[in-house]
């Protein structure tokens, strides 16, 4: 007996992760055959016999395999629409012809970067960071830099992204370990998220499929297209084949033209019916369909071997990233010299905290702000003093049929990006001096010294070399402008860490102090300042978070003007953010409902006490003294 094939396993199929079986009947079965038989018999082998398609027998047969046993699963979906043999008969096509595959698609660097931004942001958001870089390679291989394209992101450096890329780029080879690591770390919920959304827009495609293939009239598709299509004569209209050659032909064409205009796929294909089907094909967020690929990959799930919709679907998500033109970015200026309106002509409406009360109120258009001012209560930011948005980008955009207004939104965003440095590890100045040093020593060696045979140089060629060497000086230019901001950025860091470790080790004084306290019997009586007489007025816009109910009811008659929250209302963070100082009875507060206070409170930048004692006239007496210390302080 012949070995059993692995691969025709019925054990071992899944769709989006749920199990699916073959259960065709005979006459189905050899529906699937059929084009198999034709195209891997002989356009296959012929095709690797001119090094044309390196595509082995072996995964064709998986995924006739795959299409076996996934066709119950489509025929549930469709056939009630458009019949079972026609549903079988265009997701055979669909597995068995020879287009670019999605084995070898899914090394493409620039898909594999989607899923790369995807991987980053993932474990930034679920706090793994460390899980994942430890995953990561300390170097990576000199030319990798260069098969990246060239981008800034806001919140990953440019050698995070090469190193996961890398990663995922060596998953079958160097890094299959460190992949498998780096995908352990999304969890059940979102990887079975991820694959279904890959597979509602895999099966979105596959009905524009079974529409062509229902209703699309036959087009001339070019001779040399199909080079191993079996002959037909011209007597003989009917046959199977030319009935069959509008869907294949969409499958084998329409990849390549996702995101062209339906004019030029119109012209393709001759239909106009086909035209909108492609060009309603889009996709929400293609980092997710680029990452939600390697994980239906490192499941052997079928999905990922229907081969002609597998590809369209990432062909698609490539598509719609952003660096997906071959067209370099950075052409059209994002700003220009220009100010911006500060004039107080906006009448504000929204929250505000009164200082008499104590009180938050809410502002109905009585104070009048500016654009400046709106966009830094909107995002903390100032707008650049120097800089407006561009007038030629803006122009730009509307060429490119862009609404008018759109195109001013996107460049006021513009600008404001051009300004921003993204975040992550600081560029390393010195490296970056003497890399500029090298490139201008060499433009002008290369400028003031000639070259050998420089007399048979026609002009274009030096037109072409100036050039090369004009982009160059730009990039040098623009690399120190932005080492420059990075580093008054990291200066800027720097400053705010310090002020908070100051801050942090204030408070880490106040703990101390009140372990030391409780633990050498804080209710033993004190000499007060003479000063300290209660019930006290307190001078600080003050709040009280914990404590038990007697001990809040006893304390409150002691402290006027001081707010106090009930240790089972959630705090509000902007209360607590306009307070001088914040104070804690930690007897009665819940982890989750401390953390939230301290955070609240470091980035309001108030200061943070703990009382030391049980009895609430103690307590009282406590928040008084520190009070006298911190106009003493003053």
């Amino acid at each position: 007996m012949g070995k059993k094939d692995k691969s025709q396993s019925k054990n071992l199929w899944k769709l989006a992760g749920e199990p699916v079986y073959p259960s065709l009947n005979r006459e189905e079965d050899n529906i699937v055959k059929e084009p198999f038989q034709i195209y891997v018999a002989s356009l296959f082998k012929e095709l690797q016999r001119q090094n044309k398609l390196n595509v082995p027998v072996s995964v064709a047969k998986t995924r006739e395999n795959a299409v076996k046993a996934s066709a119950g699963y489509f025929c549930d979906r469709f056939e009630g629409k458009y019949g079972r043999k026609l549903v079988i008969h265009a997701l055979a096509r669909a597995g068995s012809l020879p287009t670019m595959s999605a084995e070898h698609f899914s090394y493409f660097p620039s898909f594999l970067l989607g899923a790369a931004l995807w991987l980053l942001d993932y474990v930034k958001e679920k706090c793994v960071e460390d899980a994942l870089f430890s995953q990561l390679p300390p170097e990576l291989e000199e030319d990798f830099d260069d098969m990246i394209p060239d981008i800034s992101d806001f919140s990953h450096t440019r050698n995070e992204l090469l190193r996961v890329t890398a990663v995922l780029y060596g998953r079958d080879k160097t890094s299959r370990k460190e992949c498998r690591n780096i995908l352990k770390l999304i969890d059940k919920e979102t990887a079975s998220a991820l694959k279904i959304e890959f597979r509602d827009k895999l099966l979105d495609y596959f009905e524009r499929v079974l529409k062509v293939f229902y209703r699309a009239q036959p087009v001339n598709a070019p001779e040399s297209f199909l080079p191993a299509l079996p002959q037909f004569g011209q007597d003989a209209p009917e046959s199977p084949m030319e009935e069959q050659l509008p869907g294949e032909y969409f499958l084998l064409s329409a990849p390549k033209l996702i995101g062209c205009s339906a004019e030029v796929i119109q012209e393709e294909f001759h239909s106009r019916k086909t035209a909108e089907l492609l060009t309603g094909f889009t996709v929400d967020n293609p980092y997710r369909l680029c990452a939600a690929y390697l994980l239906l990959e490192r499941d052997s799930d079928v999905l990922t071997s229907l081969n002609a919709l597998t590809s369209a679907v990432m062909t698609a998500a490539e598509k719609h990233l952003p660096w997906a033109l071959d067209v370099l970015p950075g052409e059209v200026p994002a700003a220009e010299n220009g100010f911006h309106d500060h004039q107080l002509r906006y009448s504000y409406h929204g929250p505000a905290y009164d200082m008499e009360t104590d009180e938050e109120i809410t502002v109905q258009g009585e104070q009048m702000v500016s654009e400046t001012q709106l966009f830094y209560l909107a995002t903390g930011w100032l707008l650049p003093r120097d800089r407006a948005p561009s007038k030629e980008l803006t122009d730009w955009l509307v060429r490119q049929n862009m609404p008018e207004k759109r195109a001013k939104a996107i460049a006021w965003g513009a600008m404001v990006a051009s300004c921003v440095e993204p975040e992550g590890d600081p560029p390393d100045l010195g490296a970056l001096d003497d890399l500029l040093a090298g490139w201008l020593d060499e433009m002008e060696d290369a400028l003031d010294a000639p070259e050998e045979g420089s007399a048979e140089k026609t002009a274009g060629e030096y037109e072409a070399q100036t050039a090369a060497l004009s982009r160059q000086l730009k990039e040098a230019r623009r690399a120190a402008h932005d080492a420059e901001q990075a580093a008054r950025q990291l200066q800027e860091q720097a400053r705010k860490l310090e002020a908070q470790a100051e801050q942090d080790r204030a408070e880490l004084i106040q703990l101390r102090d009140t372990v030391y306290q409780m633990t050498q019997g804080a209710e033993a009586e004190e000499e007060l300042p003479p000063e300290v007489v209660l019930p006290w007025q307190v001078q600080r816009r003050t709040v009280i978070f914990g404590g038990h109910d007697t001990w809040s009811k006893a304390i409150r008659p002691l402290l006027p003007g001081v707010r106090f929250y009930d240790r089972e209302m959630l705090p509000e963070v902007d209360a607590i953010k306009g307070a001088d100082v914040v104070w804690i009875q930690a007897n009665a507060l819940s982890h989750k409902y401390y953390y939230r206070i301290i955070d609240a409170a470091k980035k309001g930048g108030a200061d943070i006490r703990y009382f030391r004692y049980a009895s609430a006239r103690k307590c009282a007496e406590q928040l008084a003294e520190d009070e006298l210390e911190n106009c003493e302080s003053r």
